[in-house]
């Protein structure tokens, strides 16, 4: 009997500390199990910990000024001869408007696009029929704003601006070639000044800058054409007149545009203005 009660006691003890271990181990959050190489319960230092940071954002590109460079003024001149005589006066005179217009702040071009264009007809004959001494000659001029140009005035883009005729008589007894170079002295002292304030009252509160920029992209890549945007925008603020894209590279981000203004809209600096319109995504 009494051996009956040992083993049971025996048995007993047994099952209490068996149980103990299962709940032992059971409760302890430092228990070392193998997770793929990690301890369980042990805060780790990999993914899970990187669900908890909050995500690093997005690096902002934008666009900016890299030059703004000035340009003249260009001004077309355009001649129409009548005669020999006249053709050869229009060819002196035309090279007289040159050097008068290039020592302001203006660029006398033969083509291409302009913002004021001059038209000079010339006529030339003998100052008197009877004898053919000397010569007689005229010019009449008119300025027009080139169509590439939007009136400021608020007229007709290619309105004529201003227009005049100039009558000049050389009867000098140097010969032909040399009365001819004397006529064209003469209407060329009378054209080029005039031709020059002309050009002043309408071209001088003109500026004209090429700009520049790098990156000249969106973030948001659905807005992907830019150039379009940057003329279009700029053509739309007030004392703008013309907004030309010169050249851009979607790949390498860069633009060049050619704009005309009028610099006492801009007393900041165009520039500055540039930077406050954030629709361009410009940034110094």
């Amino acid at each position: 009997m009494k051996r009956t009660e040992g083993v049971l006691f025996t048995a007993a003890i047994l099952l209490v500390f068996s149980g103990y271990g299962t709940a032992a181990t059971a409760a302890s959050p430092l228990q070392a199990v193998e997770t793929g190489g990690k301890v369980s319960g042990v805060a780790g230092t990999g993914a899970a910990d990187a669900r908890l940071r909050p995500a690093a954002p997005a690096r902002q590109q934008h666009a900016a000024v890299v030059s703004a460079m000035p340009e003249p003024v260009r001004v077309m001149v355009r001649t129409v001869a009548d005669g020999k005589d006249a053709a050869q006066v229009a060819v002196l005179l035309v090279g007289g408007v040159q050097r008068a217009l290039a020592a302001p702040r203006y660029s006398v071009v033969n083509d291409g696009p302009a913002e004021i264009v001059a038209n000079l007809g010339v006529t030339c004959g003998p100052a008197a029929a009877q004898t053919g001494a000397g010569y007689k000659g005229a010019c009449d001029v008119s300025v027009v704003r080139s169509s590439d140009l939007v009136d400021f005035v608020a007229q007709a883009r290619t309105d004529v601006v201003a227009r005049d005729r100039f009558e000049v008589t050389e009867t000098s007894g140097n010969g032909p070639e040399d009365t001819l170079k004397s006529l064209v002295g003469k209407m060329n002292g009378k054209v080029s000044p005039w031709l020059a304030d002309t050009c002043e009252k309408i071209g001088g509160k003109l500026e004209i800058l090429v700009v520049t920029l790098s990156n000249a992209r969106y973030v948001d890549t659905r807005r992907s054409d830019y150039p379009t945007h940057f003329s279009r925008r700029l053509r739309g603020l007030g004392g703008v007149f013309d907004c030309k894209i010169l050249a851009s590279d979607a790949a390498k981000g860069t633009l060049q545009a050619r704009v005309v203004y009028d610099k006492t809209r801009f007393p900041d600096g165009f520039v500055n203005r540039l930077y406050k319109l954030p629709d361009l995504n410009l940034r110094r």
